[in-house]
């Protein structure tokens, strides 16, 4: 069994302590495994080789952005990635974290099965 839920929200609302406590509290008693897969993965893999110093100040943040924006727009290389995450693996909990609308639509229209979408908000985190 797959179960594909999309992940998305602000930076620091605590998308990944979400996947933690359902991990955990929820999806363990499954038996099956949870993912927990960035559609910024691979772009983070490629910006090291391309020389950025792995710093998520305002420099850092643009240049993985227009990156990702480069293998979105030619390749879908974020989405593709995230598809062979998903399907390289006979079954599992996968969380994608998508933050762009645009993205997360081609995901739910273009992948072949049912996909969940989750927000995570937090009052003292202003969301955009």
């Amino acid at each position: 069994m797959k179960k594909v839920f999309i992940i998305n929200g602000a930076a620091g609302v605590g998308k990944d302590t979400f996947v933690e406590i359902a991990k955990y509290k929820i999806f363990i008693k499954t038996g099956l495994p949870t993912y927990n897969i960035s559609s910024v993965d691979n772009v983070k893999t490629a910006a090291k080789i391309l020389g950025w110093d792995g710093e998520k100040d305002a420099r850092g943040r643009k240049f993985l952005s227009d990156l990702k924006d480069l293998s979105t727009t030619n390749y879908q290389g974020p989405y593709n990635y995230m598809l062979d995450q998903v399907n390289t693996k006979t079954k599992g909990i996968f969380f994608l974290h998508i933050r762009e609308p645009s993205e997360i639509k081609y995901f739910v229209d273009n992948y072949c099965d049912k996909v969940e979408t989750i927000i995570v908000k937090r009052d003292n985190i202003e969301t955009f």
